[in-house]
């Protein structure tokens, strides 16, 4: 009596809710469902009911999901049963029947597909054009020898009207540089994960989303793309705590704004044209934002000071060293002080709890990049989903070098 009663539950609780889908660009088809009702993982819709059919406990497995419509306007769905016959005959005929009408849902006056003789099956019926809005109605069926035809439990789904949208993508100067056009339900909302959104372009409001109300035109705002600007090394490590190297400080500095720019010669004695970064140390010395020392050297593999760092940062962004108070204890009379006050004063480089500054010390990689992440204005949104063997999601810099750095 129980399991009577749970199949009865089943039978009258399961219900399925396929929505509208329509080609995206080349984006895959697009399925929502009532999960309060069904099971939805990987595109694929599952409910579990019990096939009656005059066959006790005989499992019966729906599965719906959708395929890329021929047309706008219709519904394309894949409809996947498993029945179990009598076993006692190898004439037993499985199939599968529905109708937009639940009292039609029979071989004679439903859609029917007969699928194998065998004692049991599995069988796939591909259903072209359904009408949206509409609700269908399937269950599986077995023939047996003596051509008596038995049925397993009705079960539903509905297919949603939807309405046709643009979706255009445009700059801040108002060019529209993206567009594309779908379908989606009535009361659906839209987020960053149902757009494509052109390459080399974020959306300007990472919380966007869009409910769906009416056809029409929805016009979506984009900024340029964020880029790395600092490199980790080939061995998928970022060295987030080991001090930054005057070489590395100029190769940020060029790909934040060298525009490529090329240079024939070298400015130092100690770097040569091959060097990787020779371009970087002479863009910098060419700019004014890094100088070498009085022996004509520029030193490319020595750490950078907190101090030296205040220097670069000050001459990099203007920034104003005049009547700015001193913060700390241990820069009085240090040669950096008021670009150390300069740069403290913006929030690129604070001090310590007890009050120092400590300028003569180095600065790490993960210190310099929030450094110049801060002075961007960068958000902390990934640029790659790659991370570093070296960078956990507890370091307290994770979320900055994950924005400015992408993992190889």
């Amino acid at each position: 009596m129980l399991k009577k009663k749970l199949r009865a539950y089943l039978f009258t609780t399961v219900l399925m809710v396929l929505i509208f889908s329509c080609k995206v660009s080349a984006a895959a088809p697009r399925l929502e469902v009532d999960t309060s009702s069904a099971e939805y993982k990987n595109n694929t819709i599952t409910a579990y009911g019990s096939v009656i059919a005059g066959y006790t406990n005989h499992d019966d497995r729906i599965y719906l999901r959708t395929l890329e419509p021929e047309d706008v306007g219709s519904v394309n769905a894949v409809l996947r049963g498993q029945v179990q016959g009598s076993g006692k005959s190898r004439d037993d005929i499985m199939g599968f029947v529905y109708s937009t009408n639940h009292n039609s849902l029979d071989v004679k006056t439903g859609k029917a597909v007969y699928v194998n003789d065998d004692s049991s099956g599995i069988f796939e019926l591909k259903v072209d054009k359904l009408s949206p809005n509409t609700t269908y109605y399937y269950r599986t069926f077995i023939r047996n020898a003596s051509r008596n035809y038995e049925y397993g439990n009705r079960i539903s789904f509905k297919t949603l009207s939807g309405y046709e949208l643009e979706v255009e993508y445009y700059t801040s100067d108002g060019s529209v540089v993206g567009r594309e056009t779908f379908r989606f339900a009535e009361g659906y909302t839209l987020t960053e994960d149902d757009l494509t959104v052109p390459d080399h372009y974020i959306l300007t409001d990472q919380s966007w989303s869009y409910t769906v109300k009416r056809e029409g035109t929805i016009e979506v705002a984009v900024g340029g793309q964020e880029k790395a600007f600092i490199n980790g090394d080939s061995d998928n490590t970022f060295r987030p705590d080991q001090a930054i190297i005057r070489a590395d400080v100029a190769r940020v500095l060029y790909t934040l704004y060298g525009e490529n720019k090329s240079y024939s010669h070298s400015p130092f004695k100690d770097v040569s044209l091959m060097e990787s970064y020779s371009t970087a140390i002479a863009f910098v010395e060419d700019k004014g934002y890094m100088e070498g020392y009085s022996e004509g050297t520029f030193r490319p593999h020595v750490s950078i000071t907190r101090a030296e760092m205040a220097v670069v940062m000050t001459k990099v962004y203007g920034l104003d060293t005049k009547n700015i108070p001193i913060g700390f204890y241990d820069v009085n009379g240090h040669w950096g002080r008021d670009y150390i006050s300069a740069v403290a004063e913006e929030g690129f480089l604070n001090g310590y709890e007890d009050g120092s500054f400590r300028p003569e010390a180095t600065i790490t990689r993960a210190e310099a990049t929030a450094m110049f992440a801060k002075a961007e204005g960068r958000s902390t949104r990934p640029l790659s989903n790659k991370t570093y063997s070296d960078v956990p999601e507890s370091h307290w810099a994770y979320e900055i070098i994950m924005n400015a750095s992408i993992p190889m």
